[in-house]
C-alpha cells in the first residue's frame, strides 16, 4: 500500500518515488486527491539543533520570496511534523540539468546552441531576479541545483545555502559545493 502524507492543512498527499536525497532529507514525488504531481522534501531536524532549524526555516522562506519567478521552482506549502520539516514544491518532471548533461555525455551527444543559448537565458534571469529584485544570493548554483520542467524550462531549485541581504550587507562567508566553486576559495 502506498505511503500517505496528511498536510497541516488536512490535505491528503500519496508518496509515488524518491526521486533524490542529500545529506539532510529526502525528496518524492507525490500526488494529490486532484491527480497533481508534486515535489514533497522532507528534511529531519532534531528539536536540540536550533541552528538546523532555523537554516530550514530560511530556506522556506527564500523559496516564498522566490516562486513567482518562472526560472525558479515555485513553493506550494510547508509545516513542521514532529522532527520534521516538510517542504512541499513544483514537480519538474525533467529532473536536474547535471543528469541530463550526464545521459549526453554517455550517450555521446550534444546539446544544440539554440538549447544552450535558452538554457544561459533561463538561469540568467532567475539569477537577475533573486540579486536585482529580492536581493538574494543563492550561493550553490550547480546543475544539480537546477531543474527541468515539463517544458523544458530551467528552474532554480534549493535554497537551503542562500542568503537574504540587506542595504549594505555584505555576505563574509564561504559556502557551497567545493566542486563548483572557484579555487581562490578552495584554499
Amino acid at each position: 500500500m502506498p505511503r500517505t502524507i496528511i498536510t497541516h492543512k488536512g490535505q491528503t498527499l500519496t508518496v509515488l518515488k524518491t526521486i533524490g536525497s542529500g545529506q539532510f532529507g529526502v525528496a518524492s514525488t507525490v500526488r494529490t486527491r486532484d491527480g497533481t504531481t508534486l515535489c514533497l522534501k522532507e528534511v529531519t531536524v532534531r528539536h536540540a539543533d536550533e541552528g538546523a532549524r532555523e537554516a530550514v526555516l530560511q530556506e522556506v522562506q527564500l523559496m516564498k520570496e522566490t516562486c513567482a519567478h518562472p526560472n525558479v521552482v515555485s513553493f506550494k506549502d510547508s509545516w513542521f511534523d514532529r522532527h520534521r520539516m516538510y517542504i512541499l514544491m513544483e514537480f519538474c518532471p525533467n529532473g536536474a540539468l547535471d543528469k541530463v548533461v550526464e545521459e549526453y555525455a554517455l550517450a555521446k551527444k550534444r546539446f544544440t546552441p539554440v538549447k544552450i543559448t535558452q538554457w544561459l537565458q533561463d538561469l540568467a534571469d532567475a539569477v537577475r531576479y533573486i540579486h536585482d529584485a529580492l536581493k538574494i544570493m543563492h550561493r550553490d548554483i550547480k546543475p544539480a541545483n537546477i531543474l527541468i520542467d515539463k517544458l523544458g524550462t530551467l528552474k532554480l531549485a534549493d535554497f537551503g545555502l542562500g542568503k537574504k541581504l540587506g542595504g549594505n550587507d555584505l555576505a563574509a562567508t564561504y559556502v557551497g559545493t567545493p566542486i563548483y566553486m572557484s579555487p581562490e576559495l578552495c584554499l
